[in-house]
């Protein structure tokens, strides 16, 4: 079985790492690659090249997590409800797709033991992944959601400068990513306005975001067991079959011990 990761640049992804582990310990054939598509003009095209090629299926990530739900021949319920997707199986010739970051985000949540009913959230970014964190934190019980982004500016969309604070905040943009590690995407004033912070990135595994907010005494929380958990209902999907949440954790620990 083929799989592989589609997105812009892809020099920071660890999940290659991830499946290739996961197909060592489960004993199951597969193959993960990483495919850059630097131009969105050509994502359709290659997409179709991909699911006729011998891909059983791909994951998506920045900056194409939208425009993948629109190539696809059938849209899973939370796909559709959020806007996006992260994951595409090809089945007979059909593009299916799905959002496996709902999965992944609300898995870290409960991990860490993170409280969301009736907390205030704010949320940094516009894009794929602020869709799969919003609806999770609806989902469940988030009291007000708003979303700090540079390009909208109306709802529940707010400008970077007026950011009120609450209980949470989390980051989905890519401020802080390998290479750019020196860049933050607020300054502690305003990470000072919550209790906990949740960075998306997972390389490097300690942002500069991050660095502020433990400085500041603030719970915080990375994204490598979202992109764990993620992966693996992911690999549900391919596989139509279950894994268990033990499997999870064996990879996320061994992540954790082996990419620092």
């Amino acid at each position: 079985m083929k799989f592989g990761l589609i997105g812009a640049a892809l020099g920071h992804s660890y999940s290659r790492i991830i499946h290739d582990h996961f197909h060592r310990i489960t004993g199951l054939e597969g193959s993960y690659d990483l495919i850059e598509v630097p131009n969105a003009v050509d994502l359709a095209a290659r997409i179709r090249e991909l699911s006729v090629s011998g891909y059983k299926g791909v994951n998506i990530t920045i900056p194409y997590k939208v425009e993948a739900l629109g190539l696809a021949d059938f849209v899973s319920d939370e796909a559709g409800r959020i806007g996006a997707s992260n994951t595409l199986f090809f089945n007979n010739g059909r593009i299916h797709a799905y959002n496996t970051d709902y999965f992944g985000f609300r898995t870290t949540l409960n991990m860490a033991e993170i409280c969301v009913k009736n907390n205030n959230w704010t949320i940094l970014g516009s894009g794929g992944s602020s869709r799969s964190v919003m609806s999770v934190l609806g989902d469940m019980g988030a009291n007000e959601i708003k979303i700090a982004s540079r390009t909208k500016k109306d709802g529940i969309f707010i400008p970077y400068d007026d950011i009120e604070g609450g209980y949470g905040l989390v980051n989905t943009t890519p401020v802080g990513m390998f290479p750019n590690i020196g860049s933050c995407a607020i300054g502690d004033d305003d990470i000072s306005k919550f209790k906990v912070v949740i960075d998306l990135i997972y390389n490097p595994s300690k942002t500069l975001l991050l660095k502020n907010a433990q400085r500041l005494g603030l719970k915080t929380a990375n994204g490598l067991l979202m992109l764990v958990a993620q992966a693996i209902k992911a690999q549900e999907i391919w596989r139509n079959t279950v894994f268990s949440q033990d499997l999870i954790l064996e990879i996320y620990n061994w992540m954790e011990n082996n990419n620092e």
